[in-house]
């Protein structure tokens, strides 16, 4: 029973150290540069967070609730580097309205948090 048990807690510490972000981050350096080498390029969840934010507040919520255990991100985080990750994203090339992010983060950093 004790070596079932070590193989499965093994199998276990596998999954979490891939689900670390900094595995996450590290690895996604594949995105679309632009000419500036002085670009610093947006992990996955900074990624999805200007996406999720660009689709509402409610969309933004949930996807910073839902995987906060994975990324150890919380809306304070997502408003104290919102900037840095938006100029980041337009160095990247990436579009969107960036208006619409920064109230969709603003309203929902406003709300109650999620439980």
């Amino acid at each position: 029973m004790p070596a079932l048990l070590a193989r499965s807690l093994a199998g276990l510490g596998a999954t979490l150290c891939l689900a670390l972000p900094g595995a996450g981050f590290a690895a996604d350096t594949s995105g679309a540069m632009a000419a500036s080498s002085s670009c610093t390029p947006l992990g996955v969840a900074e990624r999805k967070i200007i996406m999720k934010a660009q689709v509402g507040v409610e969309a933004l919520r949930d996807y910073v609730y839902i995987t906060r255990g994975v990324w150890q991100l919380s809306m304070i985080d997502v408003t104290k580097n919102i900037d840095r990750w938006l100029n980041d994203a337009h160095c990247m090339g990436m579009v969107f309205d960036e208006t619409t992010v920064r109230q969709n983060v603003a309203l929902a950093a406003k709300m109650p948090a999620l439980r």
